[in-house]
Parts: structure tokens; C-alpha cells; sequence
């Protein structure tokens, strides 16, 4: 039964929903601005959060515009970090002990053969949605196997890497105790293969109380085939065996 609707479009911009959290009785809805009156083609100038009660009225818009984030983000109007490249959202996390909005995204950007994902990219906002941090982890480069692009989008060039699975971000899950947030990760360039060094590279990327932090999981499964989540502070590991098929076990993380 329909309760309520909402026109989320203003004079000011437009607005596309990417997901949406419940917390403190309160809907947050997130997502990408883009300017009014146009049609929404991934040119997008910037985020937001509209907070709304549990009926669905919106008590609030929090909109930040690149211009906006210049203070913490070498960022062009187009959305372009400086010798970085465009940072793909992910997901608007809430963490619990904090009550800051973490969203966790990847840089990529072209090359002569197409596009390359790189780098994780954290920004951390207060409750307010005020940007108050970012944090940049390095991994490896993936190579996005494209011949060209007939878009000049970088939202849309992100969809694509993200439908044919070259994103390396993997998911994420409270900390025991709600002490923070581990971020889940595969770190390998898919064109060598899944193994390096003959290790699974899995890792992950914790926030505690405001400071980020990263390390490689350190299985005791002989061969992990890879990660689901699990219970706060743990991770569900599968992994296939001669003898007895599929396997699976929780595992506890370091953080």
C-alpha cells in the first residue's frame, strides 16, 4: 500500500537515487546531483543525502557539489581528481560508532588500451554529510579490456567496468562490538590470474573510530577460493578440496 510520494527533483538540480540506508528512524537516501532541466546521462556535478521520517516526508537536503569538496579533494568540476582519475561510489555505509557515512569507491581512468581501475578511494563524511576526510589505498592495476568508448561519460564508463566485473571492491561488514567497518577487497590484476607470491591476495580496509587502516587476509584454509561475509569481524571462506568437494569455515580478521 502506498503511504506517501515525493517529488525529489528541485529547481536546483536532479537527483538519482543510488541506495538508501534506515537509521535512527530516519530514511537517507544517497546519490548522484546533476544539473536541472537536463536528462540524466552520467555528467554528474556532485553527491547528496535526503534525509526523510519513516512516513517518507523529506525533512532535509544535504547536496555537495564538487566545488563543494575542493577544500578536501583536488577535484575538477567534471568530476576529475588530478593524477588520479574518476572515483567510481560504490556504497554509503553508516558506521555505527561514529555515525559518519563512509563511502568506499575506486579510481579508474583511460590508457592507450581502454580503461585502468587502480586505486581505492575512501571519503569519509560527519552525520551531517560534511566531508571531513578522504583516504587513498593502493592496490593493483586492473586493466579494463575495451577497444573504445563512444560515450563521454565517466559515470557510465564506470557502470561498464563495474557490470563486467572489474571493480576489485568486494563488500563489507561490522566490526565485533560495532568498534568500526572492514571493507573486503581483491588485490590482483585479473589478466595474471587469481594467485601471486602463491597467495590469494584478499584485503581488507578497516575504519575505527575515524583513522583507516589496511592489511592482506592471512587465510588458514589451505585453498581459498574466496570471501563472503560473515558475522561481525569474521569472513565466511570457501574453498575446494580433492577429497571432500566444496568447503567452507569462518575466519576471524585482523584489524
Amino acid at each position: 500500500k502506498e503511504i506517501n510520494r515525493q517529488l525529489l527533483d528541485n529547481s536546483e538540480f536532479r537527483y538519482e537515487p543510488v541506495n538508501v540506508c534506515f537509521k535512527n528512524n530516519k530514511i537517507l537516501l544517497f546519490g548522484d546531483l546533476y544539473l536541472p532541466g537536463k536528462k540524466i546521462d552520467g555528467k554528474n556535478i556532485g553527491l547528496f543525502m535526503i534525509t526523510a521520517d519513516m512516513n517518507g516526508n523529506i525533512l532535509e537536503r544535504k547536496n555537495q557539489t564538487w566545488e563543494d569538496l575542493k577544500s578536501k579533494i583536488d577535484i575538477e568540476n567534471d568530476g576529475y581528481v588530478k593524477n588520479s582519475g574518476y572515483f567510481f561510489p560504490h556504497t554509503y555505509i553508516i558506521d555505527d560508532a561514529t555515525n559518519h557515512i563512509i563511502l568506499p569507491s575506486e579510481f579508474f581512468s583511460k590508457n592507450s588500451l581502454g580503461m585502468i581501475v587502480t586505486h581505492f578511494y575512501f571519503l569519509d563524511f560527519d552525520e551531517n554529510f560534511n566531508l571531513v576526510q578522504t583516504k587513498k589505498v593502493f592496490k593493483s592495476t586492473t586493466q579494463y579490456p575495451v577497444n573504445s568508448m563512444l560515450i563521454n561519460s565517466y559515470r557510465a564508463w564506470g557502470n561498464s567496468i563495474k557490470r563486467d566485473g572489474y571493480f576489485d571492491y568486494i563488500f563489507s561488514n561490522e566490526l565485533d562490538k560495532k568498534k568500526g567497518i572492514a571493507f573486503y577487497y581483491l588485490d590482483v590484476n585479473k589478466n595474471a590470474g587469481l594467485l601471486r607470491s602463491g597467495e590469494y591476495s584478499f584485503g581488507t580496509v578497516s575504519y575505527i573510530k575515524g583513522k583507516f587502516s589496511n592489511d592482506k587476509i592471512k587465510f588458514t584454509s589451505k585453498n581459498p577460493m574466496g570471501i563472503l561475509p560473515s558475522k561481525p569481524g569474521y569472513i565466511l571462506v570457501y574453498e575446494e578440496t580433492k577429497d571432500r568437494g566444496l568447503e567452507k569455515r569462518i575466519e576471524k580478521i585482523n584489524y
